[in-house]
């Protein structure tokens, strides 16, 4: 077994809750030929260059109508939707990767609103992607972290869910809004399909074949049909690659939770979401991120918590 698995505490990387890491200055530029005689031969959009100004990276080339979204303003715009509301909010985690940071990721978690599973505390938070680079558009989903190991997973679909396109009149932070009586009436189905996975049993299955290699199927128990029980896996639902589905096995999350919580769906899903969080999420890794965060709304999606 790999040893970094061996201590779960240790895996909890440190968070940034630093809003300077993302304010710095971008800008956009017409593209240009450099050779006047192309310059001028050349017909249709050329495009934009975007720019870190203070380092004079070239972070990207655009077509002409991109606009561009600071990431701070972002964070300025969702926090005044939070107080335009009511809500109390806390930014727990910032950080920026790509080429010139050009890449942002910040979660806020809004403690005034824990929901308690089987004992435990569960704080909703909100999830805001963006960037520079052309590779993430800005990106707003809610989603809720297990509050002693800060695992989390992305479950609304609707009432705090937006996407911005980096384009014309689609690119105003401003249009960003929250009716927060439909989004607390989404928490409390959330809280009520948790606490069904927890009456859903499971059954684990590690096959071996005969040229050595394994396969891990996690069996969700279906009412009894024909006198067989059916059975559907789980884990290839939510994890793309048999490596993450054994890693969950070989690095003893799997096990730990089924005998913290029981042989079942609820087991399951924070042995999900520990892994997603905590293991397959590298804190300076931007590709390792946007892995970790697709996993986290399949897992809202595969355990159905809307």
């Amino acid at each position: 077994m790999d040893t970094k698995f061996l201590n779960r505490a240790a895996n909890v990387r440190n968070r940034n809750s630093d809003k300077s890491v993302v304010d710095f200055p971008v800008n956009i530029f017409p593209m240009r030929f450099a050779d006047s005689s192309i310059e001028s031969s050349v017909q249709g959009d050329r495009g934009v260059g975007i720019v870190r100004m203070d380092t004079q990276d070239v972070i990207a080339r655009a077509s002409s109508d991109y606009k561009l979204i600071p990431h701070v303003e972002i964070l300025d715009a969702v926090e005044s939707m939070f107080e335009a509301n009511g809500l109390d909010y806390d930014l727990t985690d910032v950080r920026t990767g790509g080429k010139a940071n050009a890449r942002m990721y910040a979660d806020y978690e809004l403690p005034e609103h824990k929901i308690d599973i089987q004992g435990e505390e569960f704080t909703p938070f909100v999830r805001i992607t963006n960037s520079y680079d052309l590779s993430v558009r800005f990106k707003l989903v809610s989603g809720l972290y297990r509050v002693w190991c800060s695992n989390g997973a992305i479950v609304t679909r609707s009432v705090m869910n937006t996407q911005f396109k980096h384009v014309g009149d689609r690119a105003d932070v401003t249009k960003i809004t929250l009716r927060v009586d439909k989004w607390i009436e989404e928490l409390g189905i959330v809280r009520v399909n948790l606490n069904r996975l927890v009456d859903t049993p499971i059954k684990v299955e590690i096959v071996r074949e005969d040229n050595g290699k394994r396969f891990l199927h996690v069996l969700k128990r279906h009412p009894v049909v024909n006198e067989r029980p059916a059975s559907q896996d789980i884990l290839s639902r939510i994890f793309t690659t048999q490596k993450d589905r054994l890693a969950i096995v070989d690095s003893g999350i799997l096990s730990n939770n089924l005998k913290e919580t029981g042989e079942n769906l609820y087991s399951v899903y924070n042995a999900c979401t520990e892994y997603a969080t905590h293991y397959m999420d590298k804190p300076d890794v931007c590709k390792n991120f946007q892995k970790a965060d697709g996993v986290q709304e399949r897992i809202g999606q595969v355990f159905e918590l809307v």
